[in-house]
């Protein structure tokens, strides 16, 4: 049995996991046995990386994420290297069922982090992904996907009455947080708080 969930999100370089960089990591531990989730644990990871701001996969993505801005603002200071962040992820994500939004993308990127650092990804994690895109894209096949659009992460929130301000989307932590209580709508019928 896995009675934790571990919601996360990813910023990254780029689209092509074993190719771009990972620049940030957010995670919230919940005890899914309690109703509604309880949280018991939070990990946010900023992570040092070369940037070649000459491709243009790597320049459009810092850009939509807004990265340049946040890192010239000094939130990329103490920022750790990729093979200590793993560490980290793996010992937080350890025994949990892992969830998120367009989860496997962010897994991708993961897996080719510790592939590429020659670690092992966590063992006692569930590969079983719980992912509110495709809870979403149910919704949309059925006709009931808000403005009968695919299913964002921003327009789920708004389907579901979960607040989720423009000016913090596409931060690790607030895309975390969202995702989390999209996924207990969708799952439990309750937020997390």
């Amino acid at each position: 049995d896995f009675p934790h969930v571990v919601v996360f999100d990813l910023e990254t370089g780029g689209t092509v996991p074993w190719q771009h960089p990972i620049l940030e990591f957010a995670g919230i531990r919940y005890d899914v046995t309690a109703r509604p989730w309880r949280e018991v644990g939070r990990l946010h990871l900023k992570i040092l990386a070369e940037l070649d701001m000459s491709d243009p996969d790597v320049s459009g993505a810092l850009i939509y994420n807004g990265i340049p801005d946040r890192m010239a603002a000094g939130e990329w200071n103490g920022a750790i290297e990729l093979n200590s962040a793993l560490i980290e992820i793996a010992n937080f994500m350890d025994g949990s069922i892992l969830a998120g939004h367009n989860v496997a993308m962010d897994w991708y990127f993961l897996l080719a982090g510790f592939l590429a650092n020659s670690m092992i990804p966590p063992v006692r994690a569930t590969y079983s992904l719980l992912d509110s895109a495709s809870a979403g894209l149910y919704l949309w096949v059925q006709g009931q996907a808000p403005g009968g659009k695919r299913p964002s992460l921003e327009r789920l929130a708004e389907a579901l009455g979960v607040p989720f301000p423009q000016e913090i989307r596409h931060r690790a932590m607030a895309d975390c947080e969202a995702t989390a209580a999209v996924i207990q709508r969708l799952v439990v019928g309750k937020a997390a708080p």
